[in-house]
């Protein structure tokens, strides 16, 4: 009888959790640009930074370049997270060794008095943000 309980259980559970919604949509970085204007982070919560970034391989920018447009076209956009290694850029396949600069652009709503935050994961190479 305990047996049959515990399986009736298990299904019962297992149902309840094939009920639930689908995770809400999350927006990612397109082309190198996030519109994050209607994001409610105060109900949705934070999001990844994750998509296709901008991609300048052997250059070093700042931020002031971009905004003064110094920078050119960017040679790739490129998946984040992900790496480098084996792209194709301007004929040549590059490999692990090497510098970029990876770049995009994030709109926020009007700040209300909140403070804006990055977490950055363990990065085993200099970067400057």
């Amino acid at each position: 009888m305990k047996n049959r309980f515990s399986i009736i259980y298990f299904i019962l559970l297992a149902f309840c959790f094939s009920c639930n919604s689908p995770d809400k949509y999350s927006p990612s970085v397109n082309n190198g640009q996030i519109d994050l204007t209607g994001w409610d982070f105060n109900n949705n919560g934070i999001i990844n930074l994750n998509g296709t970034w901008e991609f300048y391989w052997k250059k070093l920018y700042f931020p002031e370049d971009f905004i003064q447009k110094k920078t050119g076209a960017c040679d790739i956009y490129l998946r984040v997270p992900s790496s480098w290694r084996g792209e194709l850029i301007k004929g040549e396949n590059i490999f692990g060794k090497g510098f970029a600069t990876y770049h995009s652009v994030i709109k926020l709503p009007i700040p209300h008095g909140n403070n804006w935050g990055l977490k950055i994961m363990d990065c085993f190479s200099a970067y400057r943000v």
